[in-house]
């Protein structure tokens, strides 16, 4: 899952195309209300045993960002 709570910090990166690309890390970022992206819930699912390491490589938004967040989550050399 991905979600995203309408919060001004998300309202600007959408209103201004010059900061639109900079979404994934406001979500990164935004745990404390409940925010994630993609492939932080991909790290979770194979830290919690529902998925392999390769499954969640096929189907990661950014493979490379994705192996990093494996190792800093400690799943992954």
């Amino acid at each position: 899952t991905e979600l995203t709570v309408n919060n001004y910090r998300v309202k600007e990166c959408i209103r201004d195309p010059q900061r639109t690309a900079s979404l994934p890390q406001v979500l990164e970022k935004g745990a404390d209300q409940g925010m994630h992206t993609f492939d932080q819930s991909l790290t979770q699912l194979v830290r919690d045993g529902h998925i392999t390491v390769e499954t969640a490589m096929i189907h990661a938004a950014s493979p490379a960002d994705f192996k990093r967040m494996l190792v800093l989550a400690g799943v992954q050399e």
